[in-house]
């Protein structure tokens, strides 16, 4: 499989935003910004995760490591919205370009779950930063809603946003059919 340098460097943001989130929540995972470049503290990251999680322990993300880090991200942030509660964002709202905060990450983490039933809705990087990138995620839902299409969060698409979750991880827990993983790169590859 071969890809672009721009892609190579969006895959590798992904995957340091993923790795940052672990590294949050678990103390023995080195902390790694994402920047685009797959250089040693990605590496030395993916080696602790690898060797932390049992995987061959190369600081390579082949595709075995990929969906590791992936599933454990997407547990520890299935976890994260399933345990919060929505009215701690409140004080932060409305959210657009240049917000930050916690409230932030439960929107961020709470799209990217969403991107798995919406086709249409792409999934945002790990961040606490509201960003353009967030901003165009949340038009695009809004779309989806048939709302105006602002890129802000304010009250009503707050609760929206949650209701529809809770909603979908319902939905979910019932099928328990274990949805698939994003295809990505390794790094070696092409």
């Amino acid at each position: 499989m071969s890809f672009r340098l721009e892609d190579r460097a969006a895959a590798t943001r992904a995957l340091q935003g993923y790795l940052y989130e672990l590294s949050r929540r678990f103390p023995w995972m080195p902390v790694v910004y994402p920047d685009g470049a797959y250089g040693e503290r990605t590496r030395e990251a993916v080696r602790v995760f690898q060797e932390h999680f049992g995987l061959p322990t190369t600081g390579v993300t082949d595709r075995l490591t990929w969906e590791r880090v992936y599933r454990v991200y997407r547990e520890t942030m299935d976890y994260r919205t399933r345990h919060a509660d929505p009215s701690v964002g409140y004080a932060d709202l409305p959210l657009a370009i240049g917000s930050r905060g916690y409230a932030v990450q439960l929107l961020h983490a709470a799209l990217a779950q969403l991107a798995d039933h919406y086709e249409t809705l792409p999934a945002p990087a790990p961040s606490s930063l509201f960003q353009y990138s967030s901003a165009s995620c949340v038009a695009a839902l809004q779309k989806i809603y048939r709302q105006k299409q602002t890129g802000k969060v304010d009250a009503a698409l707050w609760n929206r946003i949650f209701a529809d979750l809770a909603s979908k991880q319902a939905c979910d827990a019932e099928r328990k059919d274990g949805a698939g993983y994003p295809d990505v790169y390794d790094p070696t590859d092409g």
